[in-house]
């Protein structure tokens, strides 16, 4: 019990050794906390938090000659949504002994990815991998790792894999302007190739000098895309360039990012209307997000026309999708289309200096709603839950 507490709200979370939280509230990775508001002379009773014995994930790790790998780094790491993207976040390290086993205590029940590195002996303030990590089961590309599945209180054993000494690799090459000139600046990345936006890799930037040189150095091996964006002075359109790229430990030299103008989207909106007047469609503001969530070139945004037309001008090539913002209540976004062809929540395939005619935006004022209740298992509303809706094909 917690005894004069003055006017407000409040956090409340609970934590204990070999534990995990659940119980009161909403769950977040680490812990379980809510919001309580608390009146003048307000007596709260039931904040009741539950806690569940931690989950452990153990196993062996081996050198490519068969040996115990004594002293190897190995990470715990979980997907997580960082705005609209799909990250791993670390959440679980050891250090193996002598015999090459390591132990992951104070894990909540998901699916998680494993890996595994010597630790460059030259470093001693920090633990940097000597060479590209290896993920479980014995896979130093990405795409080859396999989830590992973890419930209340487990005792996940026998995760058991060979450290591969795959050496990094330096991607170098060239950034320039189509046609004459050199550009005033750019910005590059590398990103894991997948339509899906699903991959587990990470996202590695450039450095990029005013000659037009880049390089990415300690690339694991994978499937990237490397994508750039450039200016040739400040009043000038941004120009683009992605290239598709396999790395396979070994390093690539000479390749060549051509910058050119984006593409161009356009169309109209339409309102179905169920007796609801037609908003102001000046203040609509349509863009087209990439579909893995990255925000590298930006996510041009088109202002509507009086007459219900629109245009998008300067979009980065990739997987996109076409949404709208300041939409007024009660209206909402129905359906997408482009030559007749539903693209609601499929991506379309945007390409460098494409023109995209004939998209159809129609907004509705009777959008359906989904409402209910949230409960912990022992029956008590949740607060400041969060919850989503998802197609179950996706």
């Amino acid at each position: 019990e917690v005894a004069a507490l003055p006017v407000g709200t409040f956090t409340v979370s609970a934590r204990a050794d070999s534990y995990v939280d659940s119980g009161f509230a909403f769950r977040r990775l680490d812990r379980t906390q809510g919001s309580i508001a608390l009146s003048d002379r307000q007596h709260q009773d039931g904040v009741d938090l539950r806690l569940t014995r931690e989950a452990t994930l153990s196993g062996r790790i081996f050198a490519e000659d068969g040996v115990p790998a004594a002293g190897a780094a190995v990470n715990v790491l979980r997907p997580h949504l960082h705005e609209g993207q799909r990250l791993l976040a670390t959440v679980g390290t050891a250090r193996t002994d002598a015999d090459g086993h390591f132990l992951v205590e104070g894990l909540v029940p998901g699916d998680y990815y494993v890996t595994a590195f010597e630790p460059d002996p030259t470093v001693t303030d920090a633990v940097v991998a000597r060479h590209s990590p290896t993920y479980f089961p014995g896979s130093a590309d990405a795409s080859g790792a396999l989830r590992v599945r973890v419930t209340w209180a487990a005792n996940v054993a026998d995760i058991n894999f060979v450290v591969r000494r795959v050496p990094w690799t330096r991607v170098l090459g060239e950034a320039k302007r189509e046609g004459n000139g050199r550009l005033r600046s750019a910005a590059i990345i590398m990103q894991p190739n997948d339509t899906e936006g699903l991959s587990v890799g990470p996202l590695l930037g450039a450095t990029w000098q005013p000659d037009g040189s880049f390089a990415f150095t300690q690339v694991p091996p994978g499937d990237y895309i490397i994508r750039a964006m450039g200016e040739v002075d400040e009043d000038a359109p941004m120009l683009f360039a992605s290239l598709p790229l396999t790395v396979e430990g070994r390093d690539i030299t000479g390749k060549v990012l051509t910058l050119t103008h984006g593409a161009t989207l356009s169309g109209r909106v339409r309102f179905a209307s169920h007796g609801s007047p037609a908003p102001d469609i000046t203040q609509l503001r349509l863009y087209a997000p990439l579909q893995d969530g990255s925000k590298f070139g930006g996510e041009p945004r088109g202002r509507m026309g009086s007459d219900g037309r629109f245009s998008l001008v300067g979009v980065d090539a990739g997987f996109r999708l076409i949404r709208a913002m300041q939409v007024p209540a009660p209206w909402s976004l129905e359906r997408v289309t482009q030559q007749g062809r539903d693209i609601t929540d499929t991506p379309i395939s945007i390409q460098q200096g494409q023109k995209l005619q004939d998209v159809e935006l129609t907004f509705t004022d009777s959008a359906p709603t989904v409402s209910g209740v949230v409960r912990s298992p022992s029956g008590r509303a949740i607060v400041d839950g969060l919850v989503v809706a998802f197609p179950v094909d996706r």
